[in-house]
């Protein structure tokens, strides 16, 4: 976080910048936009991380068995992300963008729920529900960020946006690896330490869902003053 301000502090005063300060400082939608990207992918990357744990060590399923279930979330998206641009090009993007965090959040909450117990049709339908709000959110994010800086920023936009979405991907892993050292200090998922595992997924999955919260207000917050995106 320091390199990172460090980083913002010099940029803006280099007279050609890598990254030009003024169109996040001036530019509310094309700001917005990339931190409901941050937001959105600090909330969901983690979740296949927890639940291939979940389906192997607490429903009992072999390795080829969870990831037969967890491509069901990123099936849902390649599937539906073409129908989700052209919805973005006749709805206002950061509409539709919004409304995919929102099904985000709502699997997520779903997730969070999740105990021993809990069938394997509802592990699915969360997954299912997961791919949709991504696809639902991904395509049209990517619109509004590239519809909201001209030609020339263009490659700046999209650099921004896949940094964006790697430091979203380390922030996941992060709070992850956090929660578990406390909750689980470095112990294997055993029968005995079950409890703790699904303590640590259910603490997790319930910040991420908080993240997503707060994306959902970033994202609704750039609606005024777009039509398109």
């Amino acid at each position: 976080m320091a390199g990172l301000g460090l980083f913002l502090a010099i940029e803006a005063r280099t007279p050609y910048p890598i990254l030009s300060i003024t169109l996040l400082r001036d530019n509310r939608v094309f700001a917005l936009s990339n931190l409901a990207a941050l937001f959105n992918y600090a909330a969901t990357f983690g979740v296949t991380f927890f639940l291939s744990l979940y389906l192997q060590f607490v429903k009992g399923l072999t390795a080829r068995e969870a990831g037969a279930v967890l491509i069901i979330q990123p099936i849902m998206q390649a599937l539906l992300s073409p129908w989700c641009g052209r919805l973005a090009d006749r709805y206002p993007a950061a509409r539709v963008a919004t409304f995919g965090m929102t099904l985000c959040a709502a699997g997520l909450a779903v997730a969070a729920t999740l105990t021993g117990g809990t069938p394997l049709p509802v592990v699915m339908a969360m997954l299912a529900l997961l791919g949709t709000g991504f696809a639902l959110f991904s395509s049209p994010n990517v619109s509004v960020i590239m519809g909201s800086v001209p030609p020339r920023h263009l490659g700046v936009a999209a650099g921004l946006n896949s940094s964006m979405r790697t430091l979203g991907m380390m922030t996941s892993m992060t709070i992850i690896t956090v929660i578990l050292s406390i909750l689980m200090s470095g112990h294997p998922i055993t029968a005995a330490t079950q409890p703790l595992f699904l303590l640590s997924m259910r603490t997790a999955l319930l910040t991420f869902c908080a993240l997503c919260g707060i994306g959902i207000a970033c994202s609704a917050g750039r609606l005024r003053g777009t039509d398109k995106g």
